[in-house]
């Protein structure tokens, strides 16, 4: 644990809502796969309708 005088630690909050399995096909497609998906798009064929 940091003991230092405050502001000099990181870190970070996460909080989602994404469905699970929208969540788990963005992953897959675009982030492991290293794509360049753009805004909504979750795999070569399906994008998000926003």
């Amino acid at each position: 644990m940091y003991s230092g005088p405050g502001g000099y630690s990181l870190h970070a909050d996460i909080i989602t809502a994404w469905d699970p399995a929208i969540s788990s096909q963005w992953l897959n497609n675009c982030t492991r796969q290293n794509a360049d998906c753009g805004v909504g798009q979750i795999s070569d064929t399906q994008m998000l309708i926003f």
